[in-house]
C-alpha cells in the first residue's frame, strides 16, 4: 500500500495527522492519546508488516484500516 493511501484510511477511522511532528519524510499519527511516526515518502510501498505494527501502536485493529 502507497503512503497516502495509508494515511487516507488513517484519517477515516478517525487518526490525526501531525505534519509538522516528523522530521525529514516522516509525519506524526497520534489516536486516543497514542502517538506513533510513519515514515512518509508519497508514492513508495509501505510493507504490509510495517503497516501492521503502525496499527497496533495506535491500537487499530489492522484488518479495519488493510
Amino acid at each position: 500500500m502507497k503512503g497516502r493511501q495509508f494515511i487516507k484510511k488513517l484519517r477515516d477511522v478517525g487518526v490525526t495527522v501531525v505534519p509538522s511532528r516528523g522530521k525529514g519524510g516522516h509525519v506524526g499519527l497520534a489516536f486516543h492519546g497514542r502517538k506513533t511516526t510513519l515514515p512518509f515518502h508519497g508514492d513508495r510501498d509501505i510493507s504490509p508488516t510495517f503497516l501492521k505494527d503502525v496499527c497496533k501502536q495506535l491500537g487499530l485493529d489492522p484488518r479495519e484500516i488493510l
